[in-house]
């Protein structure tokens, strides 16, 4: 049965796999294409470290080949979590599988078998760790059949703790709130473990590889405190290999092998008592009281919330909709994992502007250098509040058409729901940015308003092009709530947006600001744009300045302008039609 079973799994894969569109294929590819670099980078970068820590830290390569594979099956694992919970809970083939006559044990074998396949990608980088590894020490072909076999028994062990642990948490909480939790876990892990990378890929390959040396009894505490763990145990077998131990690494390798048939046997005693109740609880949803946000706008001032305050400085033809995007958005764990990545990436570029030769060359210069990156946060949130705020509606547009509001107050509702947490973030990250960089009140107070001004612009732009190509049957969170053109012209008009504005910043203050200011920005323009220096005393800088600014808006009154002649003209029969 498990035969036929996986026969036809693997038809479905290949169905699936070569009749999608050119564009599906392309994305597929170029993930490959990601994977594989990663793989190959870090292959190099494993046997270059190994192959030096032999000879100047031999007592670290046990202990930095465990933290590598830790870290790499850790976010294996955390990737496999949001896999599983698909295959369990989510997948079109359970109905059809649990009204087969199928046994318990096959079906558990089948997911199994798929949630391996899922964590496969991820995993080949420990993979490609290990080999690296055999590259270094010269290893003879069996090591490479033993680290096979541990790879094989790892993947199973993982993909039976995922299950493990997904059959458990359902038991208690709905599936669909499950994958929102998880999906907001996610994100903080990759966005910090991304920030992390990032502030580290500045030093050489020579400096990683001489802290590594320095810092040998660091990485072995590290290591010696992973040793027990599941890839401390396949670390562990491997490094015995260049001493020929083979106790230790039959030891290892064994209790390995052991824990991953545990580790299943747990998964399907699990699965027998608690799978079903879980799955029946797929659709439950958990009640919820009433936001304060949905007061009556009669009730008095001092009772009401601050957003129920906020909502009344807005048009009242508007508020229903603010209203209903702003209690929504903290119950949309899928919507707020994508606010860790503009937050990390402005902290992690402000840092890394504010550590760069240049600014320790003109002292200052950190303060505004970073403030001129702190536009990335809004520019980001932008593509995943305003871009996808029409198509977030799905189902809804439909309700929304009858509603008695234009097409130009709808536009201006969705302006108002997202500017309002996107400009809050932004505010609060560039307060905490210009406080640790020591900025004065003046220059606080500037960039406070600055950072305004670009979210204001940004999130214009982003709705009057969130009408262009809007998908209603993507899900909530989907990066395809809208077209591939739509988000690449919301880069490029706000990328211009932000350099017309950031070089209008530039020359008002070296026209009109403090001369030590003027002094500190002369010096930046002179070193990073020198061909402009000859130009600023001319009437060219501001003329080009205005040009640029009746083009912008310009450009932005005729997407807000045909936004709102498509909402009024929209039918009710487009819902088919993007599904």
């Amino acid at each position: 049965m498990i035969g036929i079973l996986l026969r036809a799994k693997a038809l479905i894969w290949k169905n699936t796999l070569f009749r999608r569109s050119r564009r599906q294929q392309l994305g597929y590819l170029a993930f490959l294409a990601l994977v594989g670099y990663m793989a190959v980078g870090i292959f190099r970068g494993i046997t270059y470290l190994f192959t030096t820590l032999q000879g100047a830290a031999p007592e670290a390569a046990s202990a930095f080949l465990t933290s590598v594979l830790a870290g790499l099956v850790t976010i294996a694992l955390f990737w496999g979590l949001g896999s599983t919970l698909g295959l369990l809970y989510t997948a079109s083939d359970l109905e059809l599988l649990m009204s087969a006559p199928v046994p318990p044990l096959t079906v558990y074998a089948l997911k199994l078998l798929e949630s391996v396949q899922s964590l496969l990608l991820p995993s080949l980088l420990s993979l490609s760790c290990l080999v690296a590894y055999g590259v270094a020490i010269g290893a003879a072909w069996p090591y490479y059949l033993l680290a096979l076999l541990g790879f094989v028994a790892l993947l199973l062990l993982l993909s039976a703790l995922s299950m493990l642990a997904v059959m458990l948490v359902v038991r208690f909480l709905p599936a669909q709130r499950t994958r929102e939790i998880w999906l907001l876990l996610f994100a903080i892990l990759t966005t910090v473990l991304w920030g992390a990378w990032t502030l580290t890929a500045n030093n050489s390959r020579t400096n990683m590889m001489q802290q590594l040396v320095d810092h040998q009894g660091t990485v072995s505490q590290v290591g010696r405190a992973l040793a027990w763990s599941p890839s401390g145990w396949l670390a562990r077998a491997m490094t015995a290999w260049p001493g020929q131990d083979w106790a230790a690494l039959g030891l290892n390798l064994g209790l390995l092998l052991v824990v991953a048939a545990v580790a299943i046997y747990l998964g399907y005693a699990v699965y027998q008592r608690a799978f079903y109740l879980g799955w029946s609880r797929l659709q439950e949803q958990a009640s919820r009281r009433p936001s304060p946000a949905m007061e009556s706008a009669g009730q008095a001032a001092g009772k009401r919330s601050p957003m129920a305050r906020a909502l009344s400085l807005l048009p009242i033809q508007v508020r229903g909709i603010v209203s209903k995007d702003w209690t929504e958005l903290p119950r949309d764990m899928s919507r707020l994992s994508r606010l860790f990545l503009p937050i990390m990436m402005g902290v992690v570029y402000v840092y890394s502007t504010a550590s760069s030769d240049l600014a320790k060359q003109l002292p200052g210069s950190a303060i505004w250098m970073s403030m001129a990156l702190m536009p990335l946060v809004p520019f980001f949130m932008t593509l995943y509040q305003a871009v996808v705020s029409v198509a977030a509606e799905g189902r809804n547009m439909g309700l929304l058409a009858l509603a008695p509001l234009s097409g130009l107050q709808v536009l201006w509702a969705k302006f108002w729901s997202s500017l309002g947490p996107t400009l809050l973030i932004a505010e609060v990250t560039t307060l905490v940015a210009a406080l640790v960089l020591g900025a004065t009140p003046g220059q606080v107070l500037l960039f406070a308003l600055a950072v305004a001004w670009f979210t204001v612009g940004f999130v214009a732009i982003g709705i009057g092009i969130a009408t262009l190509s809007p998908n209603f049957a993507a899900g909530a969170g989907n990066r395809r709530q809208v077209g591939v053109e739509s988000t690449y012209l919301a880069m490029i008009l706000s990328a211009a947006y932000w350099v017309v504005h950031l070089a209008l910043i530039t020359w008002l203050l070296l026209k009109a600001g403090p001369a030590l200011t003027q002094s500190l920005l002369s010096q930046l323009v002179l070193t990073l744009l020198p061909d402009v220096v000859p130009y600023l005393d001319t009437a060219w800088p501001i003329v080009l300045l205005i040009a640029a600014e009746v083009l912008l808006w310009g450009a932005i009154a005729y997407l807000w302008r045909r936004g709102a002649r498509w909402i009024e003209r929209w039918e009710i029969t487009a819902l088919g039609q993007s599904a």
